[in-house]
């Protein structure tokens, strides 16, 4: 190896960890930013008025309600990729997954009814509908435990 050509080859090491140390920043800052820029719009599934005005607002929501359950309600970016990552259009075609109670999934259908489903096994046969909106919905988990 020619002198000074090590010197380059650190150089150039050197830049591209700091290049490196930079790409991860704006990387971190870039999914802030699509996360913020996925919207109800982006879903293509009919989401129910009361349900897109709650995301828009809320972002998603998640805690305890009533005595016995814990509620999570997704953001826009993590309906979209939970429905992906579980497969949900495979093992129940016609619903959405848009978040969890206990440990259950919570799902919607197209007629905007809410049910609750365990992620396995996730069929339709297994949906227990539990409510027809969004204040439904917290009604229903604020009086009922779904341990019963």
């Amino acid at each position: 190896m020619r002198a000074g050509c090590s010197d380059g080859r650190e150089k150039v090491i050197n830049l591209y960890k700091r290049k490196e140390k930079q790409l991860s920043s704006l990387s971190s800052v870039l999914e802030a930013k699509n996360q913020n820029e996925v919207s109800v719009e982006t879903i293509s599934f009919h989401i129910p008025d009361d349900l897109s005005d709650f995301l828009k607002q809320t972002g998603g929501a998640s805690g305890p309600i009533g005595d016995e359950n814990y509620i999570d309600l997704y953001s826009c970016l993590q309906i979209l990729e939970y429905n992906r990552a579980y497969a949900v259009s495979e093992f129940l075609p016609g619903y959405l997954l848009i978040g969890t109670v206990n440990d259950d999934a919570l799902v919607i259908d197209q007629k905007s009814n809410y049910y609750v489903v365990p992620f396995i096994p996730m069929s339709e046969q297994a949906c227990v509908k539990v409510a027809e909106g969004v204040e439904d919905l917290l009604d229903y988990l604020t009086s009922h435990s779904m341990f019963e």
